[in-house]
């Protein structure tokens, strides 16, 4: 049901006139000469955005594309894929695979990126559609430790992202090593014509950058990732913010290698005006940032889940040790808090009936399990109702200080972020796309997940203490905290879930 470009597959150029700089219009000439296709209605700014422009003759009638048009035809021949990459280095790179810790793919294409330079290449006119190198420091591995510090302490992307400029500083190396191995084995003396010189650490950084932020997966010839020229300008839409993605696309494969190409195909109704997105799938503001060198401020999926997930760490004194964990919670329906916050409340429930226990034996944790389960079974057999009562009690304040102590660790960890108070507002309000906005939105949903577990432990203890009654005062506690309704609403959910499953309702 799609509806075909006219003239397929050699459509007039669009006019030079709809661009604002040289480089868009030499993509597009490029994509063209090529053998591709572009939709007249698409234009591209110096923005890097691309729109849909109105091509109607009267300015008083709105122009739209139905669905299931065809936007753009991309040849493969244009787009940058392994197999624009040395065989003889790649072969190399196999070779010593295992001591890789990036994507082999993506260092791969990075390398063939930072090795072609000649503005006589016949892929020149889509690296030049590229962002200045200077954008790439959004991404959080290219900060300075003192800003990574300052920015993300308290997130557990400021350990990612460490690692990750380490992880490519060692397999700069190790491709090094692959390419010494390459000239060597050639003959000793003369270079291999199919090897490029080996690139600068800077210009493979900022290389591997671009194709950790552009490529698309599974869209080479052979199934491995491609840099595709036009559609890696697209920006990532998600969710609840006009139901995401404006496109979708396939590789078409072909007898000829030169006539597979990569098709894009209108998923909505298109406007005229409308800047077209792409999504890059339901990922949370930590892996945007890691990635791609973004947040964004409203990660929701259409059905109230946020896509952060905040890594709760847990530390427990035992007897026989600290127990650490880390616990993954996510705001949302019941379906994604529920199961982390019984884990994390377990941690501390735990922590309670070890010490009430009093016992320090070797076998640690199991044997005090066992040693549970075996008396709830006594109790349940021979147990008075006396005891069944008093043993009820017991528990509850055994579950209540779980929950308070639960409840108190979540605050210290939403107080435990490098930038915080007034700055963290400033950093909030700015807009403008910096490491500080970024760090600032992360940071901010991370804080409203873990608000949303801490009001629920606070509820369910409440409640809890007054014999399972529902109090009335349990909106009027909010007043005063950043929750919004939504929250309210994931808040009241978990609790009446958590009520329902242990404890037969509140």
């Amino acid at each position: 049901n799609l509806h075909p470009p006219p003239n397929y597959p050699h459509p007039p150029l669009m006019p030079a006139e709809t661009n604002e700089c040289p480089w868009a219009t030499d993509l597009l000439r490029y994509l063209v000469e090529s053998g591709g296709y572009v939709h007249p209605s698409i234009v591209v700014r110096a923005d890097r955005t691309v729109r849909i422009q109105d091509t109607t003759a009267t300015s008083a009638t709105t122009s739209t594309i139905p669905r299931n048009t065809v936007l753009l035809t991309i040849p493969s021949s244009c787009c940058v894929t392994q197999d624009n990459c040395s065989k003889r280095f790649v072969a190399a790179v196999e070779e010593k695979s295992s001591g890789l810790m990036m994507d082999k793919g993506d260092l791969l294409l990075a390398f063939h990126l930072a090795t072609t330079i000649d503005d006589s290449n016949a892929v020149s006119p889509y690296m030049r559609s590229f962002p200045p190198s200077t954008s790439y420091n959004s991404h959080p591995r290219r900060w300075s430790h003192s800003q990574q510090s300052s920015l993300l302490g308290g997130t557990s992307l400021l350990q990612k992202c460490r690692e990750d400029a380490e992880a490519l500083k060692r397999d700069y190396e190790t491709l090094r090593a692959a390419h010494t191995f390459c000239i060597r084995s050639f003959d000793g003396v003369s270079f291999p014509f199919d090897v490029p010189p080996f690139p600068s650490y800077e210009r493979f950084d900022d290389a591997f950058a671009a194709v950790s932020s552009r490529g698309f997966a599974g869209l080479g010839s052979d199934g491995s990732d491609a840099m595709v020229p036009l559609l890696d300008l697209l920006d990532h839409r998600r969710g609840s913010t006009s139901n995401g993605k404006d496109v979708r696309y396939t590789y078409r494969p072909s007898k000829s290698s030169q006539a597979a190409a990569i098709e894009v195909v209108a998923d909505r109704e298109l406007l005229a005006g409308a800047i077209l997105h792409d999504t890059y799938g339901a990922k949370g503001n930590s892996q945007l940032l890691n990635r791609y060198g973004f947040c964004l401020e409203t990660n929701w999926e259409p059905d109230g889940s946020c896509n952060d997930v905040v890594e709760f760490k847990v530390k427990v004194q035992q007897p026989y040790g600290d127990v650490s964990t880390t616990v993954k919670l996510r705001a949302g329906p019941k379906s994604y808090t529920y199961g982390g916050f019984v884990k994390a409340l377990e941690c501390f429930l735990f922590d309670d009936q070890e010490q009430e226990d009093g016992e320090d034996d070797e076998d640690g944790m199991e044997a005090f399990l066992d040693e549970e389960e075996e008396e709830e079974g006594f109790g349940m057999m021979y147990g008075t109702m006396d005891n069944e009562m008093e043993d009820d009690n017991n528990d509850t304040a055994v579950e209540c200080a779980a929950l308070e102590k639960l409840s108190a660790s979540l605050e210290t960890a939403r107080q435990g972020y490098a930038l915080r108070g007034p700055a963290l507002e400033t950093a909030l309000a700015t807009k403008d796309g910096s490491p500080e906005h970024c760090a600032a939105i992360l940071i901010t949903s991370e804080r409203r997940t873990l608000r949303l577990f801490q009001l629920a432990a606070d509820a369910i203890r409440r409640r809890l203490q007054v014999s399972g009654q529902k109090e009335d005062i349990d909106t009027c506690v909010y007043i005063g905290l950043d929750v919004d309704d939504a929250l309210l609403d994931q808040i009241d959910e978990l609790v009446a879930a958590y009520g329902a499953i242990r404890h037969d309702g509140f």
